[in-house]
């Protein structure tokens, strides 16, 4: 009854193995799904990928919480708006399967998201996955010196 029940309840989460257990539920350590991943998306980020969400696991989100203070809710709240208003994405300075994007989530200050996209063959899954590595606001200073450092690209709308 109880399995019936989850996914009305916390529709964001996915749970893992083992996290639901004889009447019991750990929503707390669940990965959270941000979005529904586009080829659009992965055109727009320059990633390749056949991943189908992006996720923000229990850990990094507690990393979050634990290096941003006050701004940690603000930042996880704001990683889905972010991603839908994105503004600068990071260019690529060699393959790698991190990626930088930076947002703007409502009419807050842009939010810079790290987003990590790892092939099938190095996770237990056996499929692509996608990840939120990190979250945070950035000031108006910053957010010039990367784009004057040429370490941005303005994302054509």
């Amino acid at each position: 009854m109880l399995t019936q029940v989850l996914p009305q309840h916390f529709p964001q989460h996915s749970f893992p193995y083992g996290a639901i257990f004889r009447g019991g539920i750990a929503p707390l350590t669940a990965d959270r799904i941000v979005m529904q991943l586009t080829e659009e998306f992965l055109s727009i980020i320059g990633a390749t990928s056949t991943a189908k969400e992006l996720r923000l696991s229990y850990n990094q989100e507690q990393h979050i919480r634990e290096q941003r203070g006050a701004e940690a809710q603000a930042a996880i709240d704001g990683i889905p708006g972010a991603l839908l208003q994105l503004r600068y994405v990071n260019r690529k300075r060699r393959v790698r399967p991190e990626h930088t994007v930076i947002g703007s989530p409502g009419l807050g200050r842009p939010l810079l998201v790290g987003l990590k996209f790892l092939p099938s063959d190095r996770t237990r899954s056996k499929n692509d996955e996608a990840w939120v590595t990190t979250a945070w606001f950035l000031d108006g200073q910053k957010l010039r010196a990367q784009i004057q450092k040429n370490r941005l690209r303005p994302v054509a709308r």
